[in-house]
């Protein structure tokens, strides 16, 4: 599942039966028994289960369910059948079960029909009792109950109505699959499940696998059975329902499989590029795993609206947001493509990762999700050599590395006790911290050797379970020694290495260099450095007549490596070979000089923006100066090299503006006119005829910083006259030059505009125009505007989904959104989706004052129980803030220093 996206980017990402599935009309139909014999009268209700994780004394071996489901009727009616083996005798089966009624519960088991009553569980359990307990052996449960299919959340069964017509969707990652069947609703329980719908006769009914009958049924509605599925866990069962527009997008694969896009009614033409290209990423999924697509069919369901995800890896029926994954040709922008291709491309890689081979439990999630990260960005490099993938992804990388530098992050395999931590393993930590993980030791060990590993792990353990050991014997295997201590040390404890490096040239000795390591901590932050990882190390060095490379696993606090081949001192040492590793990598004022002076020239990219990103890292720990970090942009960006000017833009936006004081604001504004105003004119608005992909891609940020932080006039003005241009014609302007110049205009914007733009969202919009209005209306900084568009979080203007997206907001209008949460929690948290409610203490990350800080507790401390997810998220909002005002404190003097020339 693609995760949360700041996280809300995130993820927001989704044993065999020895029986034959059953032939039998349907899963209500039950083997022939002897006459059922009354209950007797209840005995005491039996203790239930503790834990996240159910007993296994009755164990699935396969589902067979039907549905009833009607897009306009907020009811779901069920009949399961669950084949099961029972360990040993017992008078209650648990369930896991959220907000179904069970109106009829019977168990065959051994010649015998015992009716079953339900017992409470506990949290999100239910009990089915038998007076008599059933021995030991083959049994099947059979459950009729009704359910709920959400107008509010993301995942269970939820509908969402688009163009005047209503859909029903799924998401069950992680353990929503509990909201629509009586089921062990855990990973570990990998079953084959059979399928069938009772829904409207005019719809379109979806599910993992093709449909192998459509008959009539009554109510004028009809009766779609879909073939059994591959053993697969509860959280990747899936199904759609509507008046879909199914377009063809060939076949793929060696299998010739066959490639859908299923878009909403009258959609069809948005769906070009998804068409175009998933077949051709499969394909290449295939070349790199050494397998075909492992299921019978592939669609892809553009869901409208969702809060909490952007994708997710059902086998045979991916759901994908529609704003991700549909867009009329102007709307198609370089960044939208390349979303796309990286989305798709992510679940795509899910089918082996996570649906082929699933993890055992969720502390393993990044099996799944760090794995699909990894694998997505090697298939994006073949895909699209041009697109860079290999620069991008040290963004990425270096992403995680700040989360990870909190107290409060959690592992790479966090054990799991509660709800709480199955929330919280979807984030950066799990998807980016596990894909820099994988790239690491893949450089370590060699590309083919880990390819082969790769290709190992999956055949061994192809649709069963499997957990970290397996994955690391697999891989030392093929590298020919153990890699599993190693990896474990990042696997089993958070934190980020720091890398030191001095340069020996002692008189008599080979050129070596000294390397030591320490935890990297952010200025203010209370941890200890003292810590240690077995860290492979590989690093480039070199001077003006010839470069090198040298590595070591660097399994102790100091280590010295020499240099070989290495005929006199090195000028310079690049510690990130590729720019690959997870650690932050510290140089001195000459060394880092050395390096992105002189040593430029013969860094690759990669490995250029691998260094920008540890100097910003530096920068945020207080071992540098700012003004030594704001010194080296007109050197970063003199070539024109757009990559390596994005990331050099990280540097300035390091310097946030609340960590500015108000004097020093207006030489903030002149520095960055100096250093990128030339530039940022010689761009403007409108694109140029062949200009190159990364130059598209660096216009929005660039005339984005320069307008709000540079306060040029220019720019904003004609920003405005863009912004007015693209409200009365959206096809007049692209959509990414839109959003920036919409967003730069509400800043600053009154009434009028706010009207006008609230106006505009009243009309029916294509998914991309809707959503540039909603950042819109959350970009207005007057008081009174902000104010109303808060409101809209208690109307019925926003759907459900897009209610949350109103409390983010930029750092001047905080103050009023944490007082209208305050004011109104009650209220939002029975308007707002229910998974993005853990995110919301995260929305006032953007305070930088311990003030603000205990605001921020108050507001939450005592609601954040009742937000699945909450606790951590608040813990790593409130370190976030007193972090930030640690930073401001420590870099004042130097920033009043280095802005005071302008």
């Amino acid at each position: 599942m693609t995760h949360r996206i700041p996280i809300l980017a995130l993820v927001a990402s989704l044993a065999a039966c020895s029986a034959a599935p059953s032939t039998q009309p349907g899963p209500s139909a039950v083997p022939d028994s002897p006459e059922v014999t009354p209950a007797p009268t209840p005995s005491p209700a039996p203790k239930p289960p503790t834990g996240v994780r159910l007993p296994r004394t009755a164990v699935p071996t396969a589902y067979a369910a039907t549905l009833t489901i009607v897009p306009g009727d907020d009811v779901l009616r069920g009949e399961i059948d669950i084949s099961l083996s029972i360990n040993e005798p017992t008078g209650v089966i648990w369930l896991n079960a959220v907000g179904l009624d069970i109106d009829e519960a019977r168990l065959e088991a051994s010649g015998q029909s015992l009716r079953g009553r339900v017992v409470p569980g506990g949290d999100e359990v239910i009990g089915i009792a038998f007076d008599a307990p059933p021995a030991a052996g083959p049994a099947r449960l059979h459950l009729v109950y009704r359910g709920a299919i959400s107008t509010r959340d993301d995942h269970g069964a939820f509908r969402e109505d688009e163009g005047g017509a209503s859909y029903v969707f799924t998401q069950f990652e992680s353990i929503a699959a509990r909201r629509v069947f009586p089921c062990i609703d855990d990973p570990g329980i990998k079953v084959p499940w059979e399928l069938s719908l009772r829904v409207p006769k005019d719809l379109v009914a979806l599910g993992n696998t093709p449909a192998v009958s459509e008959t009539p049924a009554d109510g004028g509605k009809k009766l779609v059975r879909f073939a059994p599925t591959k053993p697969l866990p509860s959280y990747l069962v899936a199904f759609a329902v509507g008046p879909f527009d199914l377009i063809d997008a060939g076949k793929a694969g060696r299998n010739k499989t066959a490639v859908r896009i299923a878009v909403p009614r009258g959609k069809g033409a948005q769906a070009r590029y998804a068409a175009k290209t998933t077949g051709p990423l499969l394909g290449l999924l295939e070349d790199y795993l050494g397998s075909a697509y492992p299921y019978e069919k592939l669609d892809v369901v553009a869901v409208p609206r969702l809060a909490t995800f952007g994708a997710m890896e059902n086998p045979g029926l991916i759901t994908y947001g529609a704003s991700g994954s549909l867009a009329l040709p102007h709307e198609e922008t370089v960044g939208w493509k390349r979303g796309f291709a990286g989305t798709m491309a992510h679940e795509l890689a899910h089918q082996w990762f996570g649906d082929l081979v699933t993890m055992d439990f969720w502390e393993d999630i990044w099996l799944n999700e760090g794995f699909a990260t990894w694998m997505s960005s090697r298939i994006i490099e073949r895909f699209e050599p041009g697109w860079r993938e290999d620069a991008r992804r040290i963004g990425s990388h270096s992403w995680a590395m700040s989360e990870d530098g909190l107290l409060s992050a959690r592992k790479v395999r966090q054990e799991i006790h509660t709800k709480d931590d199955i929330a919280n393993a979807f984030d950066s930590i799990t998807y980016s911290k596990g894909a820099a993980l994988l790239g690491m030791f893949e450089a370590w060990i060699g590309p083919e050797k880990f390819q082969k590993g790769v290709q190992r792990y999956l055949a061994a353990h192809a649709h069963k379970n499997a957990r970290s050991a397996d994955f690391l014997a697999a891989l030392s295997a093929e590298a020919g020694k153990d890699i599993a201590p190693a990896f474990s040390s990042f696997l089993d404890q958070a934190g980020v290495p720091l890398v030191r490096a001095e340069i020996a040239c002692d008189k008599g000795k080979p050129p070596a260099v000294r390397l030591s390591q320490e935890r990297w901590l952010p200025a203010g932050s209370r941890g200890a450095p003292e810590q240690t990882w077995q860290l492979p190390v590989c690093l480039r060095h070199g001077n003006e007549k010839a470069d090198g490379r040298a590595c070591v696993l660097l399994d102790k606090k100091t280590a010295e490596l020499p240099l070989p081949g290495a005929k006199q001192c090195p000028a310079w040492v690049a510690l990130k070979e590729g720019g690959h590793g997870y650690y932050r990598a510290a140089y001195g004022r000459d060394a880092l000089s050395a390096l992105l002076g002189k040593g430029q020239g013969a860094l690759a990219l990669p490995e250029r923006v691998a260094a920008v990103r540890d100097v910003d890292a530096l920068v945020t720990s207080g071992a540098m100066p700012a003004s030594e970090a704001l010194a080296l942009v007109p050197g970063l960006v003199k070539d024109a090299n757009p990559i390596l000017e994005r990331n050099a833009l990280g540097l300035v936006f390091g310097v946030r503006e609340v960590m500015l004081p108000e004097d020093l604001r207006p030489n903030f504004a002149r520095f960055l006119v100096k250093t990128f105003g030339k530039r940022t004119h010689a761009l403007g608005f409108s694109p140029r005829a062949g200009e190159d992909e990364e130059t598209t891609l660096l216009r929005p940020p660039l005339l984005a910083l320069l307008a709000e932080r540079g306060e040029d006039k220019p720019l904003i003005a004609e920003a405005s006259t863009i912004a007015q241009r693209w409200l009365d014609d959206p096809a007049a302007v692209p959509q990414d030059i839109a959003t920036t110049a919409l967003m730069i205009t509400a800043r600053r914007g009154g009434r009028p505009l706010f009207d006008r733009i609230r106006g505009e969202l009243k009309k029916p919009n294509h998914t991309q125009r809707r959503n540039a209005l909603i950042s819109a209306l959350a970009s207005f900084r007057d008081p009174a505007l902000v104010n109303e568009s808060l409101a809209l979080m208690l109307g019925d203007e926003l759907d459900p989904r897009e209610r949350m997206r109103m409390l983010w907001r930029d750092e001047r209008s905080l103050d009023l959104s944490l007082a209208f949460v305050e004011k109104n929690f009650a209220a939002l948290r029975g308007r707002i989706a229910g998974e993005s409610l853990g995110y919301m203490p995260m929305s006032f990350e953007g305070f930088c004052d311990e003030g603000h800080r205990e605001a921020v507790s108050r507001v939450f401390k005592d609601r954040v129980a009742e937000l699945v997810g909450g606790p951590r998220n608040l813990a790593q909002a409130l370190e976030g803030i007193s972090l930030c005002a640690a930073q401001r404190r420590a870099q004042e003097s130097s920033l009043r220093a280095f802005l005071g020339k302008f």
